[in-house]
């Protein structure tokens, strides 16, 4: 059991009674935000135990898989605040950006927390702002696929913070420093995962359509070099923080949205690969990008 070993690491100690108030808050709401406000509320000088105890807890976190049993609600949730503001009618899971009809199917990889970042990007508006763009855009051209790429950008993220037990391995390893630096920020924002998840997806949205301005023909081909680009800056922004001194949570949202929006391109296209028809180059695609995050 998760908890029986937090408890066993932290008997002799005041974290005991920390670790004993978290674990009761978290199987009341399975919501780690609760667990780091109360993590947050007891610390003392010496912040360590409080940093793997929390890194402890993310990592659960990233771990739960999707029961759609269990967690049915949450999709209701998340239909009602993408397709209500958007459409009066049912245009189903593919429009939001699920490869078909069955959402559990994308979120075997990135998992509950998957599904638990596109819910609260949906709840900021940006989510919806997309969607709307998607139903302006000319028929020849690909709407952004907004919940592949949230939950891209989850898999990609949790990775990069040794978080996930199996990482992707497009993804390098934060080093110890950093990751030091993300719980700290973790004690003082509860949410810093999540805000750091919706500026990353934000990028990559902004760079699909600055690209769809000058390429008529876009489509889920350009998806992957997207994608690979908000990595690159993601890890590179995160590598240059400051290691000195505890992080700011405004100036880290900022320059990882500056990083991932730099430099954008719009004259260079992928090849076509031969043989494919573009509509089996675009079902490829899809495939490739989710199977990225997908379990083996």
């Amino acid at each position: 059991c998760f908890w029986r070993r937090i408890f066993a690491k932290s008997r002799d100690s005041a974290l005991g009674a920390l670790s004993r108030c978290a674990f009761m808050r978290f199987r009341q709401s399975s919501d780690t935000s609760l667990i780091a406000r109360s993590l947050s509320s007891m610390r003392d000088a010496d912040d360590g135990p409080e940093n793997s105890l929390l890194l402890s807890v993310l990592r659960h976190s990233a771990a739960e898989k999707f029961d759609a049993s269990q967690h049915s609600g949450l999709l209701s949730l998340l239909k009602e605040r993408a397709f209500s503001p958007v459409s009066a009618h049912d245009v189903g899971w593919s429009a939001l950006g699920f490869q078909g009809d069955d959402p559990a199917t994308d979120l075997r990889g990135a998992g509950l927390l998957g599904l638990r970042h596109l819910l609260h990007f949906m709840a900021s508006g940006r989510g919806v702002i997309i969607l709307r763009e998607n139903e302006r855009c000319i028929r020849d051209r690909a709407s952004f696929p907004l919940a592949m790429a949230s939950l891209n950008v989850t898999h990609m993220l949790c990775s990069h913070l040794r978080l996930l037990e199996r990482p992707s391995p497009q993804v390098p390893l934060c080093s110890r420093t950093t990751l030091s630096q993300f719980a700290r920020l973790s004690l003082a924002c509860p949410s810093a995962l999540s805000l750091i998840q919706a500026e990353l997806l934000s990028a990559l949205a902004e760079r699909w359509r600055v690209l769809g301005r000058s390429c008529p023909k876009l489509n889920l081909m350009h998806f992957p070099e997207q994608l690979d680009a908000v990595r690159l800056a993601m890890i590179r922004v995160l590598a240059r923080l400051p290691e000195h001194y505890p992080w700011s949570l405004p100036s880290v949202l900022m320059a990882v949205r500056r990083a991932g929006t730099a430099h954008t391109h719009t004259g260079r296209r992928p090849r076509p690969r031969s043989g494919l028809k573009h509509g089996a180059q675009s079902r490829s695609v899809v495939a490739v990008a989710c199977s990225r995050f997908a379990d083996a």
